[in-house]
């Protein structure tokens, strides 16, 4: 994740069979369009022992995306595969890379058709680590949006209940 990027936390629970419930982690990222963007892989870093590694979004709109659902998890759009020594970028390839050290999903820009969930699996695990969700504004949006939901003066008046705003001031 950026560390410009406001972000947020949230649990999702996934029921695995009838009697197993496991906690996904929801982190969500909210940044620019036109901006650039690394997300992380959560569950893997530079240290960890991968053969296999796949990104995917749920979701995503950008244009170039040629809509190749997985048969394994459906909905979903195969970004990225890295198989032991050798990476396919399947979508957007002029835009987005796999940081093959770290194996973070970078974005050269990012734009609104990236907003979605992204699950990042690592040696064939059918489940994420966490789930990111990118939400992409555009620029005018972020600066009304930044401008509502950051503390101001107390002559402003504080943003609305049901604002938009993910880190409101309490």
């Amino acid at each position: 994740m950026s560390p410009s990027s406001p972000s947020c936390s949230s649990r999702v629970f996934t029921l695995i069979g009838l009697l197993n419930v496991q906690s996904i982690q929801t982190d969500t990222v909210v940044t620019e369009a036109g901006s650039n963007l690394t997300l992380a892989c959560p569950g893997a870093t530079e240290h960890s022992l991968v053969s296999v590694l796949e990104w995917y979004c749920h979701g995503c709109s950008s244009a170039g995306v040629l809509q190749q659902p997985s048969s394994s998890h459906p909905g979903d759009v195969k970004l990225v595969e890295l198989r032991r020594d050798s990476t396919t970028v399947w979508q957007n390839r002029e835009r987005v890379t796999l940081n093959s050290e770290t194996y973070a999903l970078n974005f050269h820009p990012v734009v609104a058709g990236d907003t979605g969930e992204y699950k990042c699996l690592v040696n064939d695990r059918r489940l994420p680590e966490s789930i990111l969700k990118l939400v992409v504004q555009a620029q005018q949006q972020q600066q009304l949006l930044l401008q509502h939901c950051l503390p101001s003066p107390a002559s402003f008046p504080p943003p609305p209940q049901n604002s938009l705003c993910m880190n409101k001031p309490e």
